[in-house]
């Protein structure tokens, strides 16, 4: 008799393609199955499962790869073939395109990035026009200091 392998949720689920929660109901169904045969494809058996909790040990369910082959076979195959159809040339042109779309977006931000320097210097040679202009509006309307009034009496002199 071969030797069956069991692969734990996490395995099963990177090797088919299939989200944890789909494999964990494929796997609670099975076990709903008490006297299917295959109940006696996943792992630990209902008398081991027991025992465990009894001695309260934890477990993890594992899955026998045959199983799993009769029920998301087809979707394994053809994750495997996408695998092979991504091929060198694919990511070569994607990695490009990317790139490409990079380029782009540096060339925008260097366009606004001057456009602000301009902007900003602008503004700054007005605030030196305001400066200047209100220094000569300060020079022209300096009022002297107010002079106290002599009065003509002088009291305790």
């Amino acid at each position: 008799m071969p030797t069956q392998t069991f692969l734990s949720i996490k395995e099963a689920s990177e090797r088919y393609g299939k989200a944890e929660i789909t494999i964990r109901r494929f796997v609670k169904a099975v076990l709903e199955k008490h006297a299917s045969s295959e109940r006696k494809q996943v792992r630990p058996l209902p008398d081991e499962a027991v025992k465990l909790k009894k001695q309260k040990r934890p477990f993890a369910y594992t899955i026998s790869e045959g199983l799993l082959r009769e029920k998301f076979g087809a979707a394994a195959e053809s994750a495997e073939q996408k695998k092979e159809e991504m091929s060198e040339a694919h990511y070569l042109s994607l990695l490009e395109k990317t790139n490409a779309g990079l380029l782009e977006q540096i060339k925008v931000k260097d366009q606004q990035i001057g456009a602000l320097n301009t902007s900003l210097e602008q503004l700054s040679e007005r605030q030196r026009e305001t400066n200047l202009l209100m220094k000569l509006l300060q020079d022209k309307l300096i009022l002297p200091a107010p002079q106290l009034k002599r009065r003509w009496w002088s009291w305790g002199k």
